[in-house]
């Protein structure tokens, strides 16, 4: 998780999209590799694919905090106006 925090906060998507399917390609559990698709694919412009991904992992296992924060961090960045709508 330090891994991805570091990564956003840097935003070498390029670099950080490398990472994440290096991440997929090993022998990930099911639950990592989804959410490291949802994040190439938030990091590649593909909100639907992405949040697609991490629901997936969701269903998995909807206790983990950190799928949740990965799909809060997609949702604000592709769809602010409805957050912001919701503080207004």
């Amino acid at each position: 998780m330090n891994i991805w925090i570091d990564k956003c906060l840097q935003r070498d998507d390029a670099e950080v999209i490398k990472q994440l399917e290096t991440l997929v390609a090993a022998d990930q559990p099911q639950y990592i590799a989804l959410i490291c698709q949802g994040v190439v694919s938030w990091f590649s412009g593909s909100f639907d694919q992405a949040l697609s991904k991490l629901e997936q992992a969701i269903t998995l296992e909807p206790e983990r905090w950190d799928v949740h924060f990965w799909k809060g961090m997609a949702s604000i960045i592709f769809t602010p106006d409805l957050f912001i709508k919701e503080q207004g």
